[in-house]
């Protein structure tokens, strides 16, 4: 399956809270950017694209928060590419996660998973050895955001169906509303 778009853009970015860098990803690259004068002016400080092809969208970023060499993960259509953050090289990747592209990431830091939605509406929770924990269905439309509850082991997804679902990653089961 190949996700192309015509124009180069760049469609993702998020802080690293740890560098304080911005991390930007677009079409073939990702850029790692630094803030200069009293953050008045931010530079282009290195390019990461090992392992990415120059026809490869990347749409969506996520860091691992960790006290280590933090992971990069990378979603390219319905896969995910795995980077070192500090040395830019690619460390794995994961292709055809999803039958459809993926459109959500988001790394659980408490249970080291990485959960993925898709335009198919369909959420999948991977351990940190790449084996798929559990498959969610309940969304009927694309996955359009993830977020982490903070007090236990459940996430939060959003569809374009208009609805909020909870997820408890721990017994793979929808939290009843």
């Amino acid at each position: 399956m190949q996700c192309a778009h015509s124009i180069p853009m760049y469609c993702s970015a998020l802080c690293n809270e740890r560098s304080g860098e911005i991390v930007t990803a677009g079409q073939g690259n990702i850029t790692v950017w630094r803030f200069r004068q009293r953050a008045r002016i931010i530079v282009p400080h290195r390019a990461i694209t090992d392992g990415l092809h120059l026809n490869e969208e990347v749409s969506h970023l996520c860091l691992e928060d960790s006290p280590q060499d933090q992971r990069l993960f990378a979603v390219v259509c319905n896969g995910v590419k795995v980077f070192s953050f500090e040395s830019g090289k690619m460390l794995m990747e994961s292709p055809d996660m999803h039958s459809q592209p993926i459109t959500a990431l988001l790394h659980f830091r408490s249970l080291n998973y990485i959960i993925t939605g898709a335009k198919d509406g369909t959420v999948k929770v991977w351990n940190s050895s790449w084996q798929l924990s559990c498959t969610f269905v309940g969304h009927h439309a694309q996955i359009t955001a993830f977020a982490p509850y903070s007090y236990g082991p459940m996430m939060i997804s959003a569809s374009r169906d208009s609805t909020v679902r909870v997820w408890n990653l721990l017994t793979h089961d929808q939290v009843d509303v």
